[in-house]
């Protein structure tokens, strides 16, 4: 007997539910339709039930606060049919005209806009009927003046028609702005160019008049001093030369830069490639003057020595010396790079350690590692030629 009852009452409350199931599956199609025919523009009004009784939203009077927001824009608005006529725009792209609002609606948008963008704009108007575009183009005021702009498109449907709806922001004063500072960039590049000029030509006098004081000098240490002291002024020089030659005026090709220098160094000391080998690898890095000025005269430096004391035995065809300088990274995640300078020569005396010897040369190389804030590691292995070996960090853009 209690099996008959529950048996009954669960087949009532299985009614009840699929009826419940039954009207809310109806809401939610007659809320589906309700949202289609808004998107479809088809309601004019909402009646809405809620605890303060029924409510009547009408979807046009919507339209009051949009144009308003839409007249308070600082870029200005237009409603285009697809073949380009202006059903609407705000006061603001009148402004940007300087035409009457009753001059500009109905008409084509094609007469306002600059005659060498015409087709870029027609390009347009045919896609943005189907996507979103943005392009920057000139629109031609009233006093034939232009502004440069930039036009956002989307497409619209009103009342089952095809619209593009157009906002278009001035970007007038921004050009100006642009072009004062490009004229502004242009003059500081030239003015730097013409320092790094100048700075050349004057450590070029500087080295001529080295050279010149030389001739009164007969003892030959020296005149090898004067030598290397126009080496060095040479090193830097070439440093401000490559500055001057390239786009780029603040930062050198080392690899290119170590090519010139050396080039320069054994026509200096009369050394020819068929007494000594030179090779150089060096990586693409462009170095900043603080960096390239330390490492070129490191380079000039190290390769100076190598060429007055490594090889002093030097027979050729049958001997001939080697050099190598090689540039290449040690650690690439944090910019780290090594210069490696080492020849097969004589070697140095074993009483002489470049860590703690006061000799000009050992000394300005080790100032030159401070300034790089590198290190140093420094292998002799007479008589079979001497390594040197920088390791620096690669300053950061400016």
């Amino acid at each position: 007997m209690y099996s008959e009852i529950n048996t009954k009452e669960i087949k009532i409350e299985e009614k009840n539910w699929l009826q419940e199931k039954k009207v809310l599956l109806a809401r939610l199609a007659e809320a589906e339709e309700t949202l289609q025919a808004i998107r479809n523009g088809e309601i004019d009004a909402l009646v809405i039930w809620g605890k303060d009784g029924d409510q009547i939203f009408t979807l046009k009077g919507a339209e009051h606060p949009y144009r308003l927001f839409v007249e308070e824009m600082n870029q200005g608005a237009v409603t285009l049919t697809t073949e380009g006529t202006i059903l609407y725009c705000n006061h603001r792209f009148a402004d940007m005209l300087g035409i009457s609002l009753e001059y500009i609606i109905g008409n084509s948008f094609f007469p306002f806009v600059k005659p060498d963008d015409l087709p870029l704009l027609k390009t347009v108007l045919e896609q943005s009927s189907q996507e979103c575009c943005k392009v920057e183009l000139s629109l031609q005021t009233r006093n034939g003046s232009l502004r440069s702009c930039e036009l956002a498109l989307n497409p619209i449907l009103i009342e089952h028609l095809k619209m593009i709806c157009l906002v278009a922001t001035d970007l007038t004063s921004y050009k100006q702005v642009e072009e004062q500072l490009k004229a502004s960039l242009y003059e500081k590049e030239a003015l730097l160019k013409e320092v790094h000029h100048r700075v050349k030509n004057n450590l070029q006098i500087i080295s001529s008049l080295l050279k010149l004081q030389s001739h009164s000098v007969q003892e030959p240490k020296t005149l090898a001093l004067f030598r290397e002291s126009q080496n060095r002024v040479k090193s830097m020089a070439l440093i401000h030369e490559k500055l001057y030659q390239t786009k780029n005026l603040s930062r050198i090709d080392f690899a290119e830069y170590i090519q010139s220098l050396v080039t320069h160094l054994f026509r200096t000391y009369r050394v020819g490639l068929n007494n000594v080998n030179l090779t150089v690898k060096a990586i693409d890095v462009w170095l900043s003057m603080d960096q390239a000025i330390p490492c070129g005269l490191l380079v000039n430096e190290l390769i100076s020595n190598s060429l007055k004391y490594a090889f002093p035995t030097i027979e050729p065809p049958l001997e001939k010396g080697e050099i190598k300088i090689v540039l290449e990274v040690v650690v690439k995640e944090q910019n780290w790079f090594s210069l490696l300078v080492e020849d097969n020569g004589i070697g140095l005396p074993l009483e002489v350690d470049p860590y703690h010897s006061n000799s000009f040369g050992m000394v300005l190389v080790r100032t030159l590692v401070e300034q790089l804030d590198g290190q140093m590691e420094f292998s002799n292995n007479t008589p079979q030629g001497v390594s040197f070996k920088f390791s620096f960090k690669l300053q950061n853009k400016r």
